[in-house]
C-alpha cells in the first residue's frame, strides 16, 4: 500500500534529521527518487519537503537540491533588505536590486524591507527586531558605528550579507561592484584617449569602501601610466547641508580651480551621481562644451535623464539586478551552511560612452556631423 500521506512522509524525514541519521549539509534524494522509494506520487513528496522547510529542517535551493540544514533555529520563512533612507529621487533601493533579490528567493522566503533612516540606534533596533522575524538580513546601509551591533548578530551566527558598502572590523559574506578595477578600466581608457590630466571628483566618506575603492582604481590608473593622481583629487566635505545652488557653485568652483592649474584638466572622474550631475550644470556655466572641452566620466544610478546631456558623458552604471541576485544567493546558501568562512561576490558594472553623433541626431536642427568625437575614446 503507497504511503500517501505527506504529514507521514514529513514526520519520518524529520525523525531521520533529528536522529542524526541524515547530517546536517546532507543532500535528499531528488523528488522524484523519494516518491519512487516510497511507492508515492511525487506531488505527495513535494508537500512533505514544503513542510520541512517552513519548519527549518531542509532547505530547498535552485541548482542544489534540498538540504538538510545546519540550524536549529527556528525558520520564519522570510529574509529581510535593510537600507539606510528610502529616495525615489536617487532610485534607492532600485527597482533592478529588488528583482534581483526577488528572482532569486522566488517563493523559497518572503522578503521583508525596513528603513533606519540614515539613524544607527534605529538601525540597531532594526536588528534585534529582525533578529526574531527573518531567517537573515541583506544589508544595505553604512552607519559607521553600527560595527557593535552588527558584530553581536554575526557571533550570534546570525545570517547576513552586505550589499555595496563593506562594514568595517567585521568578517561578512559582502555582494558589491568591483569600483576599483571598474573607475581603473574607465581612467586607463581616457588617457589611452590621449588625457593626462584627469582630475578626481568626490565626497569625502572614508567609511564607505565603495568611494575609497573608487579613488584607489584611479590612482592606480594613473600611477600606472606614469601620471600623479593625488594633485589633481579634490575632496569635498560629506555631511554639509547646502542648498543645491551653493553645492552647484562649490562644483563650479573647483571645476574652474583645475581648469586653472598650470596644466589644467581636460577630463575629469566623479564619485557620484550628485557630483556628475552637478559638474555637467557647472561646466554649462563656465561654458565648457562637454565632451570637446572637458571630457566627464561618473558613476550614475539615478536616471539617466538627471544629466541635462546624458549621451556626452561617460556613465557607470552598477548592475543593480545582478547585485542583488548574487546579494540573495550568498544569504540563502549562508542560512544553508552558517559555518562555511564568508565569501564575496564582485559585479562589474556597465560602462556606456559617450555619444555626440546621438546629440546631433536628436536634435531637430542639427545639419551636420559634430566633429568634436574625434580624437575622444568612444
Amino acid at each position: 500500500m503507497a504511503e500517501g500521506n505527506w504529514k507521514t512522509i514529513a514526520a519520518k524525514i524529520a525523525a531521520q534529521i533529528e536522529s542524526g541519521e541524515l547530517a546536517p549539509g546532507t543532500r535528499l534524494p531528488s523528488g522524484d527518487a523519494l516518491a519512487r522509494s516510497m511507492d508515492v506520487n511525487r506531488n505527495v513528496v513535494h508537500r512533505a519537503l514544503e513542510e520541512l522547510q517552513r519548519g527549518g529542517l531542509v532547505v530547498r535551493r535552485q541548482g542544489s537540491g534540498t538540504l538538510v540544514t545546519e540550524r536549529s533555529k527556528k525558520s520564519y520563512g522570510r529574509i529581510a533588505l535593510l537600507v539606510d533612507g528610502y529616495s525615489a529621487v536617487h532610485n534607492f533601493p532600485s527597482g533592478d536590486l529588488l528583482r534581483g533579490i526577488q528572482d532569486r528567493i522566488g517563493e523559497e522566503k518572503t522578503l521583508l524591507i525596513a528603513d533606519s533612516k540614515h539613524d544607527p540606534a534605529l538601525e540597531a533596533r532594526h536588528f534585534r527586531r529582525l533578529l526574531k522575524e527573518a531567517d537573515g538580513i541583506l544589508l544595505y546601509a553604512c552607519a559607521p558605528d553600527r560595527s557593535a551591533a552588527l558584530s553581536a548578530l554575526l557571533s550570534e551566527g546570525y545570517p547576513v550579507v552586505a550589499i555595496d558598502r563593506l562594514p568595517q572590523g567585521v568578517s561578512i559574506d559582502t555582494a558589491v561592484t568591483d569600483n576599483r578595477g571598474t573607475v581603473q578600466h574607465v581612467v586607463t581608457s581616457l588617457i589611452e584617449g590621449g588625457h593626462r590630466q584627469i582630475g578626481f571628483l568626490g565626497l569625502h566618506k572614508p567609511t564607505y569602501t565603495s568611494v575609497m575603492e573608487r579613488h584607489e582604481g584611479y590612482c592606480t590608473a594613473m600611477s600606472a601610466a606614469g601620471l600623479d593622481p593625488e594633485s589633481l583629487v579634490r575632496w569635498l566635505p560629506e555631511g554639509a547641508t547646502v542648498s543645491q545652488p551653493i553645492f552647484e557653485r562649490i562644483i563650479r568652483d573647483t571645476i574652474l580651480g583645475l581648469r586653472h592649474e598650470a596644466e589644467p584638466i581636460t577630463a575629469l572622474f566623479c564619485v557620484e551621481d550628485c557630483l556628475g550631475c552637478a559638474a555637467v550644470v557647472a561646466c554649462d556655466r563656465l561654458g565648457l562644451d562637454i565632451p570637446s572641452d572637458l571630457e566627464i566620466a561618473t558613476f550614475i544610478d539615478w536616471h539617466p535623464m538627471t544629466l541635462t546631456r546624458p549621451w556626452n558623458v561617460r556613465r557607470i552604471v552598477q548592475r543593480k539586478y545582478e547585485l542583488g541576485y548574487a546579494a540573495a544567493d550568498l544569504l540563502l546558501d549562508r542560512i544553508a551552511s552558517p559555518s562555511r568562512p564568508p565569501k564575496s561576490v564582485r559585479i562589474g558594472a556597465d560602462i556606456n560612452t559617450t555619444d555626440v553623433d546621438f546629440q546631433e541626431s536628436a536634435s531637430l536642427t542639427a545639419t551636420k556631423r559634430n566633429p568634436t568625437n574625434e580624437g575622444h575614446f568612444t
